[in-house]
């Protein structure tokens, strides 16, 4: 639940970093405010203030972004501080999950062959109760692939975006309780979902100061027939998706995400800016707008590299 009433005061950020594995360890904003509950911009505004207070250090990240950091307590040089910034900025700690599944899988094989197979690549989550999910899937018509999608509780409908020769991609309304959603509400992703030789595997990244259990009974509770088949930490970079959305409102990462994932940068195009906007629930003048705005932005961050991007 976002915060309504007054800014966030100092000691719930530090809180924050009080409360990880490792104190020391770098945050962006996002991570801030995800942990906090408040607005993204209004926790890189207290981030910002926190610096100048000499509570926090910051470092510049790749063309745009900025991490935070508590500094070690004692004499310890901004030099020193960022040194061991960057050893946790080159390898952040992730817990990566694998799912299988037969059971799961087979209305769709059903529905098409032994061959089929589909691949999600893609989620982008809307305003309200709703996200996009993206297939790509051959061995199954897109008939019946939009048919059988629906046997999925969480899904709600879908469209044909594009096929090719015996594949196809669409893209399908899902509800806030399925399972991609989840991975997201836990500040994870879904890296991939594929449904081949008879079986749906699942592989999710989810932040280490995730405690794995409540990730475990969230799967079980939307699909108790999901077989955990590894749970591992692994040590990954931090993407500059990640970093490039605190300098992007809410809508504009929504309209970017859904105009990539929805093949509306694809020649030829797969989806057009109405249909987009039919998707968000908004008019095809205002998708434009904070399509184009979202571009500018990055673009400018990736070209000209701001210091201190404004965070308002």
């Amino acid at each position: 639940m976002r915060e309504t009433g007054p800014m966030t005061s100092f000691d719930k950020i530090t809180d924050v970093f009080t409360q990880l594995p490792d104190p020391y360890e770098p945050l962006t904003s996002a991570e801030v405010a995800d942990s906090i509950g408040c607005a993204r911009r209004t926790a890189l505004k207290k981030l910002v203030a926190m610096v100048k207070e000499g509570l926090l250090r910051s470092k510049k990240v790749g063309a745009s972004g900025r991490v935070f950091w508590k500094p070690p307590k004692g004499t310890v040089s901004r030099e020193t501080a960022a040194v061991g910034a960057d050893a946790q900025i080159v390898a952040t700690p992730t817990w990566e999950f694998v799912f299988r599944s037969a059971k799961i899988a087979k209305p769709l094989l059903d529905a098409g062959s032994e061959d089929t197979e589909v691949v999600v690549d893609g989620i982008v989550r809307l305003d309200g109760e709703t996200h996009l999910q993206y297939w790509n899937a051959s061995g199954i018509s897109p008939k019946d692939l939009l048919e059988i999608e629906q046997h999925y509780s969480t899904n709600l409908g879908g469209r044909l975006l594009s096929t090719h020769a015996d594949s196809c991609r669409v893209e399908v309304v899902g509800s806030n309780d399925s399972l991609l959603a989840i991975f997201e509400e836990l500040g994870g992703r879904l890296k991939s979902a594929v449904i081949k030789d008879g079986t749906i595997t699942i592989d999710a990244a989810l932040p280490y100061s995730v405690d794995p259990s409540s990730i475990l009974d969230s799967v079980e509770d939307i699909y108790p027939d999901l077989e955990l088949v590894s749970k591992r930490l692994v040590y990954t970079p931090r993407l500059f998706r990640q970093l490039i959305e605190d300098v992007l409102s809410p809508r504009q990462w929504i309209a970017l995400q859904s105009a990539y994932y929805a093949g509306y940068f694809s020649t030829p195009k797969t989806s057009t800016g109405e249909q987009i906007a039919a998707s968000m629930g908004i008019t095809k003048q205002t998708f434009h707008e904070h399509l184009r705005s979202a571009e500018e932005t990055v673009i400018t961050c990736m070209l000209r590299g701001d210091e201190n991007p404004n965070p308002d």
